[in-house]
């Protein structure tokens, strides 16, 4: 347990003012050494750089559209581009699509947050993460002054998930009865691994019989089928690392 902790000063925001973070350590010692790392570590927001050359303006969806195909594709998973695409597509283009990227200022993030309101905060988190990729690198290109999404004014007030609720008992005893009655063997042995196994679907998916070891009655999960485009099914690796595991 720390027995070191101070709200110290650890650099100044783009307007001058003092910037203070927790800093803990074990003893002396090592709470000044966290205290030297916090001081290197602190990025502050960019300020404008109201000198700096605008290259030929460009609206937003052209640029983001550059983005995602050019330096996204290929570099991240297509699960994870598609997602992406999707986001881009179906909300933050129909906001800022036809504006020129080099205009759109903090107060005008903070309006769409404001219009995503009635969306849950795991739907609109995302969102965030692609705007500021998307702005943070047109400014890295010389196409805006500034990331808009540096400031702390930018808040994130979706609605809260609701978390499901577990399946009665009776209900699950009744699905498992009725999986006898599913004529497929391939569909009626994947409801059986859904049913009896913590596994999720694309890891049932992603499942070859090198992954069964039926001497030791141990599942090895290590690959996933997941369908991006909804009718294209792409192999890929398990959502997590903590999710390659051996299962009995």
């Amino acid at each position: 347990m720390s027995r070191f902790k101070e709200f110290v000063p650890v650099g100044n925001d783009a307007n001058g003012q003092v910037v203070y973070k927790w800093v803990t350590g074990r003893d002396k010692q090592s709470f000044f050494s966290n205290f030297a790392k916090a001081v290197q570590t602190y990025s502050p927001p960019q300020a404008a750089r109201e000198d700096a050359p605008i290259n030929e303006r460009v609206l937003f969806k052209d640029y983001a559209h550059q983005w995602l195909y050019a330096e996204k594709r290929g570099t991240i998973a297509e699960t994870t581009f598609e997602h992406y695409k999707t986001r881009l597509n179906a909300h933050i283009n129909p906001f800022f699509g036809e504006r020129y990227i080099d205009e759109i200022q903090t107060s005008d993030v903070i309006r769409y947050f404001k219009s995503r309101e009635d969306a849950t905060q795991t739907s609109v988190k995302p969102e965030k993460a692609i705007l500021n990729m998307v702005f943070q690198a047109a400014y890295e290109d010389g196409y805006t002054r500034s990331n808009p999404m540096s400031s702390r004014r930018i808040k994130i007030t979706g609605q809260e998930g609701k978390t499901r609720e577990a399946v009665a008992r009776e209900n699950m005893i009744q699905a498992l009865g009725n999986i006898g009655n599913i004529m497929d063997d391939d569909e009626r042995n994947y409801f059986l691994m859904l049913a009896l196994h913590a596994m999720r679907p694309e890891e049932v998916r992603g499942l070859q019989w090198k992954d069964v070891d039926l001497e030791n009655n141990v599942i090895h999960i290590r690959k996933t089928i997941v369908y991006p485009k909804r009718n294209k099914p792409v192999i890929s690796k398990t959502k997590t690392k903590e999710s390659e595991a051996d299962i009995g």
